[in-house]
């Protein structure tokens, strides 16, 4: 079998893939991107396959090694059968049976996670994270000029998406108390600190003492840097001037 070589770089796939032409074998390693990443932790988008798999092969002509993701919260793994590939132009899952991942290919999967900001008074009693309009940057997450998304997930008043999941009844939370958001570990985010009339902010709880690649530092209320790589409640205490 002859050998497909490439030299450490990156590769930007857009909405393509890579395919190894029969009989050749994928040596070297190659950084990869696609235009539209999976939407859920258990979707995968396709970045490479091999021609001879058609005729029945199994032998695989590359590795997960091969391949490295260049997207923070993404890696490279063999595909899952239980996991549903995604079209490659919306990131949207592909529902019928037939288009699960196949355990012969390479699939980028992501790391999401829920986190949520909640704000409270000196008593511990929530406070209402409602202050005007979804476009109003008054107490919001922040990082792009909507103020509805953060790095491609929507902001909720409350998350749909939560584990355990947030009803405002059964799971005993006021839902109007806090914003959420279902995003990729590792994506850029600030949280900019909320303005109380006659409070100040007294102290922020819930930030992680590690982070991936970059400090997540609260600097007098504003919080900033890497969403870390689990879920997180961050609380915001204000207190009377």
């Amino acid at each position: 079998m002859s050998a497909t070589t490439e030299a450490d770089g990156n590769v930007a796939l857009g909405v393509s893939e890579l395919l190894v032409p029969s009989g050749q074998k994928f040596t070297g390693t190659v950084g990869v991107s696609v235009k539209e990443l999976p939407k859920e932790n258990t979707s995968g988008r396709a970045i490479v396959d091999y021609e001879d798999r058609s005729t029945g092969s199994t032998i695989l002509p590359y590795s997960v090694g091969n391949f490295k993701a260049d997207a923070v919260g993404t890696k490279v793994e063999l595909g899952i059968p239980a996991y549903l590939a995604v079209n490659n132009v919306t990131g949207d899952d592909l529902t019928s049976a037939s288009n699960n991942e196949n355990p012969l290919g390479l699939y980028l999967h992501t790391l999401r996670y829920n986190y949520t900001v909640t704000y409270v008074d000196e008593d511990g009693t929530p406070l209402s994270a409602n202050h005007g309009s979804v476009n109003s940057p008054t107490n919001k997450i922040t990082l792009d000029n909507t103020l509805t998304q953060i790095g491609g997930a929507t902001v909720y008043q409350h998350n749909p998406m939560a584990f355990p999941i947030e009803t405002g009844g059964g799971s005993g939370e006021n839902v109007a108390t806090h914003y959420s958001w279902r995003g990729l570990a590792g994506t850029p985010v600030i949280i900019n600190a909320p303005s109380y009339s006659g409070f100040v902010v007294g102290e922020v709880t819930g930030i992680p003492n590690i982070a991936i690649g970059d400090n997540f530092l609260n600097t007098n209320g504003k919080i900033g840097g890497k969403t870390p790589e689990q879920k997180c409640r961050y609380c915001y205490q204000v207190q009377k001037e």
